[in-house]
């Protein structure tokens, strides 16, 4: 169900328009989802029995590919951004969780289901002895709860190809209806005010 919902709500993005759902859905990619289930954590939320968000999250420095010669280019995306906050932030295992796999079906993403899962995942990793939490920021509403609970932005990032003609935003002015923005964030469990962890999901 995870993988089906995440290949409809990419498939809508003008960047993954040249794959198809069986692309999306293929075995490599249940490899993947199934090695980050056994090495993670599953939120999840649903509308009765369908599924309307999820969220994985494992260490930073585990590799969720199998074989990353096999990536395609959406894939590799994915996967650079996790390398690039490997490289900025030198982790040892055990001291970051990475929180960047996830999907909320679109007619879902105004009823907070992004910041639930959020905080569900930040308690859970600090629960099993994690200090840092790194976030990927696909979307304005990630941008905007990362900010509210003072996590660090350390990288933004612009087109990923020639294809892609989305204006992005890179920190600095005001974040317009016509923007995109894909980043990392960075929160330490040290610096967060007790009353979001304590918050009522």
């Amino acid at each position: 169900m995870a993988l089906s919902l995440r290949a409809d709500e990419f498939l809508k993005l003008e960047e993954f328009k040249t794959l198809n759902k069986e692309e999306m859905i293929s075995e490599f990619e249940k490899q993947t989802a199934y090695r980050i289930f056994e090495q993670g954590t599953t939120f999840a939320a649903f509308d009765g029995e369908q599924l309307v968000s999820y969220y994985f999250t494992y260490d930073l420095t585990f590799e969720p590919f199998a074989e990353v010669d096999k990536l395609n280019s959406q894939q590799q995306v994915i996967r650079n951004i996790r390398l690039d906050a490997i490289e900025l932030l030198k982790p040892q295992p055990g001291l970051y969780r990475y929180l960047g796999y996830t999907t909320t079906k679109e007619e879902y993403r105004r009823n907070k289901l992004i910041w639930k899962l959020s905080l569900s995942a930040m308690k859970e990793s600090i629960s099993k002895g994690y200090r840092y939490g790194v976030f990927s920021i696909a979307s304005l509403a990630m941008l905007r709860l990362c900010q509210s609970i003072g996590c660090k932005i350390i990288k933004y990032y612009g087109p990923i190809d020639e294809n892609d003609k989305k204006n992005y935003y890179f920190g600095e002015g005001e974040f317009s209806k016509d923007m995109a923005v894909r980043g990392i964030a960075v929160f330490d469990s040290n610096s967060i005010d007790a009353s979001i962890l304590n918050a009522r999901l």
